[in-house]
């Protein structure tokens, strides 16, 4: 067995929650964030002109700008500019070529004639035109500038373009540069990305790993109190943490993450190496900025000393004073109603997983203390097959589903198993290979108006 396989057969996963995954539905928001996603959706769809999105490295800017583009109202024309240092000739290229405007431009006079037309027409039609700047506080003086100047293009006293202007603490001060001003007092939406909360972050790491195919608490409140310590609120410091955590679990045969287990993490390193807690903290986020080399984790596996070590840096990543736990954590099974707990099948097969038992045994415990709790089960399959077929696999894995819950005691009549084919895939299943993904079934609980633990 491989080492990628074998990290996620000891936790009954299906794919690993806490990596760079495209999949929409590990994405989780926090209050804050769709606050701030309110605002900005409002900016560009009145076009306000310029709007700024601030945040630490990490805090899921890159996120919150992807799910922006995906709820503007109506059709939206949005370029991005991530590369920071270009000349302003460059950038008048870039803007052509990404819009499309098909013109000669020799000038910076024919950029802007022809741009304003390009806005006139958009708007004409119906359309909404956006401008991103990733890593603003990067970007060349004269840049800077002459997005000042395009935010002065306007009809009748309406905005022509908006511009959304996103980067860390440092974007702030740049603004703040006597020949910057004029464009921060153009800001029309600001928002800036919180941390995440201690609440906020149990959510975040219990949807990740419900998505990912476990339901199970894993780790412990005390682990998630560290793991917000240490991380800061960060997600992709959380993301990191939790990586390593599972993974060091998996070679020790745990089960479940502890916050006893993480704060040892950090002692041990600190004892090793006796590093600056602000020299740690500038590596992790440093570390946040390079690509993961997926090809790590069986180095990890070989290298155990060296693992332990990267662990253990990660942890102490915000530089925070280390907890102390004396409580002895307390290991419960928890469900997540707000969202389906999902169980994965084989190709063609519609017999369930053993890894699979534990978490039906949990939802039959659950139901007969329940009594007024139902389940609905819904059958899926991938859309390799004829949809007969599928149809037909799919009713068979929401009765297998069934049947075992009822075999545990459960009443039939509170259990409802329903077919669904292939008619809904997993998103992102089909287009990037992980058919697997939608292979499944999914059980909805309601839990009535009592509900007892």
């Amino acid at each position: 067995m491989d080492n990628d396989r074998r990290y996620l057969n000891h936790y009954g996963l299906i794919v690993h929650p806490f990596q760079d995954i495209t999949d929409r539905r590990f994405i989780w928001l926090g209050e804050k964030q769709l606050e701030n996603l309110a605002h900005l959706k409002i900016g560009i769809e009145q076009t306000k002109g310029v709007l700024l999105l601030e945040g630490e490295d990490g805090s899921g800017k890159s996120v919150l700008l992807g799910c922006l583009l995906k709820i503007i109202e109506g059709e939206l024309l949005a370029v991005t500019l991530a590369e920071p240092g270009i000349s302003v000739s460059q950038f008048f290229a870039f803007l052509a070529g990404q819009y499309k405007m098909d013109k000669k431009i020799n000038t910076k006079a024919d950029f802007l004639i022809h741009f304003r037309k390009f806005l006139l027409e958009a708007r004409s039609l119906g359309k909404k035109v956006l401008l991103v700047v990733e890593d603003a506080e990067n970007q060349n003086d004269d840049i800077i500038e002459e997005i000042r100047l395009l935010s002065n293009m306007d009809e009748a006293g309406n905005k022509l373009l908006s511009l959304l202007l996103i980067g860390n603490k440092d974007l702030e001060g740049k603004l703040l540069e006597h020949h910057h001003r004029a464009l921060l007092q153009r800001v029309a939406v600001r928002c800036h990305i919180d941390p995440f909360t201690e609440k906020e972050t149990a959510a975040y790491i219990r949807h990740r790993m419900m998505v990912a195919g476990s339901f199970l608490e894993i780790f412990t409140a005390e682990a998630v109190h560290a793991i917000h310590r240490f991380s800061g609120g960060i997600p992709s410091l959380i993301n990191l943490i939790c990586d390593h955590a599972l993974m060091r679990g998996c070679l020790e045969r745990l089960r479940i993450i502890d916050g006893k287990l993480i704060a040892g993490y950090a002692k041990e390193i600190r004892k090793t190496f006796g590093m600056g807690r602000g020299d740690l903290r500038s590596a992790a986020l440093e570390s946040l900025k390079t690509p993961r080399d997926p090809s790590r984790e069986s180095r990890f596996y070989k290298l155990l000393p060296a693992a332990f070590v990267l662990a253990a840096i990660l942890l102490l990543a915000v530089g925070v004073r280390f907890a102390n736990f004396e409580k002895k954590p307390e290991v419960m099974v928890k469900s997540v109603f707000q969202s389906p707990i999902s169980l994965y099948f084989e190709a063609g097969s519609t017999k369930l997983s053993t890894k699979n038992f534990s978490i039906l045994d949990w939802i039959a415990e659950y139901l007969i203390k329940n009594p007024e709790g139902r389940a609905t089960i819904k059958g899926y399959t991938d859309s390799k097959g004829f949809a007969s077929k599928d149809m037909r696999i799919s009713v068979a894995r929401a009765e297998a589903a069934k049947g075992y819950l009822v075999r545990k005691g459960v009443n039939s009549a509170r259990i409802q198993a329903i077919g669904m084919g292939s008619q809904q895939p997993a998103a992102g299943a089909e287009s990037s290979g992980e058919k697997k993904l939608s292979r499944r079934v999914e059980i909805e609980i309601d839990t009535g108006k009592n509900t007892t633990r």
